[in-house]
């Protein structure tokens, strides 16, 4: 049983290769070194100075074989011919002057520099004259980004300060940089970004400029980007434990029957707010493969998504059993894993009935609510001005005394035990003595008159009795 670093050219050598030879993928170089120390596989494949650092850095590994030389190439976008011609000119200078010497050897001692010449007719020998495309961006931002996965020492890895990157390839940038810099008489600064080696593979180049991660180039690889010249030579290697079995070749690792191990799915969180939107996040591994498809299910709505990490405001009202499976490349569906999760409906608020009060006096409240679970806080406003003055986790029952007459609304909040609230209103008015006199003076109206245009009964009694009275005082 062999182990490798997941979609890497050790990766692509034992599919070919290797036909009946177990083989486990891992995210990492870092996670396939740590299975083969473990004894979870017999030997990893890799890049041979990859496996050579482990080796001088661990006790017990050694390097069993080389095989299949590559070589490394930096990456750029299909079509950005003068980034790339930048890039190769960079490169070439380096080279011819003695720098590349210098700093492989601060990398990699005294090894012995082997380095493949690949250029041909086609490769630049000059820099752009007038840049355009992303190399034009590259100069008026004064900024150069590599994409790099910063955990496959020693070409890139961080530094103590787990900030920096440094290795072989960091310093190769900053090399590539400088040169660049010195051709169009600028300032130029160059930063290594940390995308996984899955990102790198997309070669989206999305939010940085050029691909510098030791990788090799490959047929399949160029048909999504275009590479340098190469700016390293390697080979691929075997790295044993003391545990390992005896072999003369990678020949001899071709043996076995290939049995795929399903997958393994895990929840990592599923996180709901109180505006019913609830947050999906998942995860899988694949020992020996790769995951392809997700399904996420609902004991009560069914598929719910086939992505890895969603979010939804469309689950049902109720208590859901949240499913999540993992489907990898040879057709396995992992064991299912589930977690439980409640939809609440949105609680009731009721603040009672309009009040009329004098100022000074004391004011009764007694807000309620109601709810599918339970309300868990109740608080008041007491004035309309959004500050909620007065809150009980038992309750809506208090008083309040306004000293001053006014119209004041009056707003209750409540909170359920799913985070959800809702608020209902009362109108307090407050009075005044003067204010509750000049309410009840008498208020004349217009008389109204019948249809035939005379006055109404009430007014023709009126006028009578004024009549009477008159008579009366004039006997």
């Amino acid at each position: 049983m062999i182990g490798v670093q997941s979609g890497t050219t050790a990766d692509s050598y034992a599919a070919d290769n290797l036909p009946n030879t177990t083989v486990m993928g891992y995210d990492t170089i870092d996670l396939a070194v740590a299975a083969l120390e473990q004894g979870d596989v017999d030997f990893v494949l890799g890049d041979l100075p990859t496996l050579m650092f482990y080796q001088a850095d661990s006790d017990g590994l050694s390097i069993a074989g080389s095989f299949s030389e590559e070589n490394f190439g930096i990456g750029v976008a299909p079509g950005e011919s003068d980034l790339l011609a930048a890039i190769n000119v960079a490169l070439g200078e380096i080279i011819d002057s003695g720098e590349y010497g210098t700093i492989f050897a601060a990398t990699f001692g005294d090894e012995i520099v082997v380095l493949a010449d690949d250029t041909d007719a086609g490769t630049a020998t000059a820099y752009p004259a007038e840049p355009t495309g992303t190399l034009a961006s590259v100069l008026e931002d004064e900024e150069l980004i590599f994409g790099t996965d910063p955990y496959y020492p020693p070409f890139e890895s961080y530094d103590t300060d787990n900030v920096t990157v440094i290795g072989f390839d960091a310093d190769m940038a900053a090399a590539i940089g400088a040169k660049i810099a010195a051709a169009y008489d600028q300032s130029l600064n160059v930063t290594m970004q940390e995308k996984s080696w899955d990102e790198l593979l997309a070669f989206s180049y999305d939010d940085y400029d050029a691909t510098l991660a030791a990788m090799t180039k490959t047929v399949h690889r160029a048909e999504k980007t275009d590479f340098s010249r190469s700016y390293y030579t390697s080979s691929q290697g075997i790295l044993a434990s003391e545990n390992s079995p005896s072999i003369s070749g990678i020949e001899d690792l071709d043996h076995g029957v290939y049995v795929n191990e399903p997958p393994v799915s895990t929840i990592d969180s599923i996180t709901s707010y109180p505006n019913d939107k609830v947050y999906f996040n998942g995860s899988s591994t694949d020992v020996d493969g790769e995951i392809i498809s997700y399904r996420w299910t609902s004991s009560i709505d069914g598929m719910i998504s086939e992505q890895r990490n969603f979010s939804t405001s469309d689950l049902s009202i109720g208590y859901h059993t949240i499913i999540l499976e993992v489907l990898d490349n040879e057709g396995a569906w992992s064991s299912p894993v589930s977690q439980e999760l409640r939809i609440s409906a949105s609680p009731v608020a009721i603040a009672g009935q309009d009040v009329s009060t004098s100022p000074g006096s004391t004011v009764q409240f007694s807000g309620a609510g109601t709810d599918d679970g339970s309300i868990t806080k109740y608080e008041w406003d007491f004035d309309g001005d959004g500050i909620f003055e007065w809150s009980s986790n038992e309750n809506g029952l208090t008083t309040f005394i306004y000293n001053n007459a006014g119209t004041y609304t009056v707003t209750l909040r409540v909170t359920d035990d799913g985070g959800k609230t809702a608020t209902d209103s009362l109108t307090v008015t407050v009075k005044s003595p003067e204010e509750d006199a000049d309410d009840s003076d008498v208020t004349v109206t217009d008389a109204e008159e019948t249809d035939e245009g005379l006055p109404s009964i009430g007014i023709m009694a009126a006028i009578t009795s004024i009549g009477l009275i008159a008579r009366f005082r004039r006997r």
